[in-house]
């Protein structure tokens, strides 16, 4: 069963994993971000795509709310992130290859985090560099 979004994410507890990015292009949900393998964004920042399977091993952080391109993420690293349904106590939680989050470990995957309630995911500071 994947792990869906039913309506609007919230944070429970601060990110103590705050990282510069930008995003590449707009997102309009929530979700798994990578480094952009071309292009940038203004500034100093790491500019930042959504997560696939073409890019999961640049696996950047969680951004838990839609935003523009340009824009700084949300990037949830070190919190716990409130709303989600489908999630199992206890168990670890992955990128599948389309994106969504799931309990199922793709093929040469890595955890981001651990969902702490059925309704919540922590989603960690430091996931393995590379692996996600």
């Amino acid at each position: 069963m994947p792990i869906t979004i039913p309506g609007t994410l919230k944070l429970s507890t601060k990110p103590t994993g705050e990282k510069p990015g930008a995003l590449k292009t707009a997102i309009a949900a929530p979700g798994p971000l990578s480094v952009a393998s071309t292009g940038s964004v203004d500034g100093d920042s790491v500019p930042l795509e959504a997560s696939v399977l073409a890019n999961r091993t640049a696996y950047y952080g969680y951004n838990w709310r839609p935003a523009n391109a340009g824009e700084g993420a949300s990037i949830a690293n070190g919190a716990i992130v409130e709303g989600f349904l489908g999630c199992t106590q206890g168990g670890l939680v992955y990128i599948a290859d389309d994106g969504t989050l799931t309990h199922t470990a793709p093929t040469n995957a890595r955890p981001i985090g651990q969902a702490v309630r059925t309704t919540a995911i922590y989603f960690w500071v430091d996931p393995t560099p590379g692996t996600a």
